[in-house]
């Protein structure tokens, strides 16, 4: 673990490109399921889950928990990009995809 964390080695570099985008990818596929489940039974208790978390009672939300669908949706698109295609992109320049 310590030879990945402190490598100024580039095939060791790019190995944790590659292993962040596949995190970021599973965790934005958990994500994309969970808004799609959001889609299939609206308005239900999954939809007040962040003010039940906050521990807030959901009718006494600001916005009765009806936000956490539009949180879900910008995170997923931020997770997607930043952590997923942006990672394995710099993974598959020189830097990283050329084992030598």
């Amino acid at each position: 673990m310590r030879r990945f964390l402190f490598s100024t080695n580039h095939k060791d570099i790019g190995t944790l490109y590659i292993i962040l985008a596949v995190i970021g990818g599973v965790v934005g596929t958990i994500m994309s399921i969970a808004i799609r489940a959001e889609l299939m039974h609206p308005a239900s208790r999954f939809s007040r889950i962040g003010a039940d978390a906050a521990g807030v009672d959901p009718a006494m939300a600001l916005d009765g928990g009806k936000n956490l669908y539009n949180v879900f949706i910008t995170a997923h698109g931020v997770l997607m990009i930043f952590y997923m295609v942006m990672p394995a992109l710099i993974a598959a320049t020189p830097t990283g995809s050329f084992r030598s």
